[in-house]
């Protein structure tokens, strides 16, 4: 009881009245206005992904669970695609390249970030109690790292074949030696 009355005592000057997602989105995003660049694409980003499926959550309802969920879900939809305004949102293909779904779960990464930003602010400045819930959501791994891949045999030999006969040998010293384009040009 005497625990319960401390922390109702130090909370009573912090923390208000219980606050959305969507609150701590226009806390954040007022902010950001003034302290950061690129505020047109993180508004975009909170607009389009975050508040239609958090924007009426209160923060104290969040779950690691549900976070997960809608980051497993970003992952896992096509990707929107520039529409007019007006227009019904397209979208483009769903991801079945091992390459797509890494970009797709990038993505998800980029907007996790955004969601994390909010709520770390609101944090920060005392207007919820605790931060583990989204602490607790841990990006997807290696998505942020493009797929290394070699050329075969084949498509080296079709690159040479496409090259003009006097940029030809530079492309086969690379291919042969792996050494950068300016690398090549200082050879002597």
């Amino acid at each position: 009881a005497r625990q319960f009355t401390e922390e109702a005592k130090r909370d009573a000057g912090t923390v208000q009245k219980p606050m959305t997602v969507g609150d701590a989105a226009e806390h954040y995003l007022a902010w950001y206005k003034d302290h950061r660049k690129a505020y047109r694409e993180t508004e975009n980003t909170v607009t389009a992904h975050i508040l239609p499926v958090f924007g009426n959550t209160l923060i104290a309802d969040l779950t690691t669970l549900s976070i997960r969920k809608w980051l497993d879900k970003l992952a896992t939809t096509p990707p929107r695609r520039r529409t007019s305004m007006g227009v019904k949102q397209k979208f483009g293909d769903k991801a079945v390249t091992d390459n797509k779904k890494r970009a797709r779960k990038s993505t998800a990464n980029r907007i996790l970030t955004v969601l994390k930003a909010i709520l770390n602010k609101a944090f920060q400045d005392d207007l919820v109690r605790d931060d583990s819930v989204w602490r607790k959501v841990k990006p997807f791994a290696n998505a942020d790292e493009p797929i290394t891949r070699f050329l075969t045999h084949a498509e080296a030999t079709r690159l040479l074949n496409a090259c003009r006969p006097d940029f030809r040998k530079l492309v086969m010293a690379a291919l042969l030696t792996g050494a950068k384009y300016s690398e090549l040009t200082r050879l002597k």
